[in-house]
């Protein structure tokens, strides 16, 4: 911050001051943000600054300079930080009313694929009224990908996604990634359509099974269902496909399927044999991890704790302290943490390390240092019954 004031606002820190908002909310951040937006309205990194500022601070000033933006149909594929931030901050109808204004105006720019992202955690009504919206003016588009919108709550979101996969959608070359999304979704919140969206990937994967990326689809239908159909269907689909880049996937999604024998020795070796053929630093860590919930052999063990000093993968390491909880394991995970404890998955891996040895000092130590910092996290009150007097 020492370093803006000295040097000065030119065209060259807008991008700078958008970080540094993300991370320290600070009243002088935000007049280097007005500053920057006063000097250089048209700078390519100013509708970032905006939605930073915006999104940080919820203040009028900031919420009037989003305004002038988004007013802008122009430069419409620019717009996605702001249009994010109007999301994320308390409503203002003037700010509601742009952002469809805009979207009437503009259906179909790929701006509303970057923005409308809906979470299943993070439910936000007006986010998923805008996704019907989009969804409902790009029915004919076959261009689109519903990967966005997945996750909606919205049962008439998930029933026109399955329209768009019927209709205009059916042949779109990213149906193997929209599909394993909607079907986890569907199982999850919508089960009265699980047979519908089995129906259309059925369809689907008849019309495609020796695409590149079929492996996706054929394993998480399995998943899904559960039908022996499915399970059996992405065997014979592995046997016959075995060497496209997403047969890994069925195997995995084998793997975890409580309707597959998922100790079946066949799977096993065939997870090893392709983990094995990988380098250290390129395995797999969804294979990984699904072989290691069903398998502690020492050969599985071994690939993990390789896997796992040559990439980083904390959640491959809480599988192995869990399961196969050795020191050198434990080691693995001690120094992975510290570089991982600014984010939520920080919290598991040291509750598996807690678990592993309650009365470890350091363990302790560091737990109480991440509680100090996210008392309000949900893993806080799982954490705090660890620590000892």
């Amino acid at each position: 911050m020492e370093w803006l004031s000295s040097h000065g606002i030119d065209e060259t820190v807008g991008d700078l001051i958008a970080e540094m908002i993300e991370f320290k909310k600070s009243p002088k951040l935000y007049a280097h943000a007005k500053d920057f937006l006063t000097k250089f309205p048209e700078h390519e990194d100013a509708p970032a600054v905006v939605a930073a500022w915006l999104e940080a601070s919820d203040s009028g000033e900031a919420a009037r300079f989003a305004a002038l933006y988004l007013a802008q149909p122009e430069i419409c594929d620019d717009l996605h930080p702001v249009i994010r931030a109007v999301f994320a901050t308390r409503y203002r109808k003037q700010l509601y009313d742009l952002v469809n204004a805009l979207l009437e105006k503009h259906p179909r720019r790929y701006v509303w694929q970057r923005c409308i992202f809906l979470k299943p955690d993070a439910f936000k009504p007006k986010m998923e009224t805008l996704a019907l919206r989009w969804l409902t003016l790009n029915l004919d588009n076959p261009q689109i990908s519903i990967m966005g919108v997945s996750c909606a709550r919205s049962k008439d979101i998930i029933k026109l996604a399955m329209q768009w996969l019927r209709g205009a959608g059916k042949n779109s070359l990213m149906l193997q990634f929209d599909i394993p999304m909607l079907l986890n979704s569907i199982k999850r919140q919508h089960k009265e359509l699980s047979s519908e969206i089995a129906d259309i990937t059925r369809d689907w994967i008849s019309r495609s099974e020796n695409d590149r990326g079929a492996g996706y689809v054929v394993g998480a239908l399995a998943v899904a269902t559960h039908a022996d159909q499915d399970v059996n269907f992405a065997k014979q689909w592995y046997l016959k496909y075995k060497k496209t880049e997403s047969a890994w996937c069925v195997l995995s999604d084998l793997l975890d399927s409580t309707k597959c024998d998922s100790t079946d020795p066949f799977l096993l070796e065939e997870a090893i044999t392709v983990l094995k053929s990988q380098h250290p630093n390129k395995r797999t860590p969804r294979l990984l991890g699904a072989l290691l919930e069903r398998c502690t052999d020492p050969e599985v063990v071994s690939l993990a704790k390789e896997a796992c000093r040559n990439q980083e993968m904390p959640w491959i390491l809480m599988i192995l302290i869990e399961r196969a909880g050795d020191a050198e394991s434990i080691d693995i995970a001690w120094s992975t943490v510290h570089r991982w404890i600014q984010y939520p998955i920080a919290a598991r891996l040291l509750l598996a390390l807690l678990k592993s040895d309650p009365s470890n000092q350091q363990f302790q130590h560091s737990a109480r240092q991440w509680l100090a910092k996210n008392p309000n996290d949900k893993h806080a009150n799982q954490v705090s019954r660890y620590l000892l007097e």
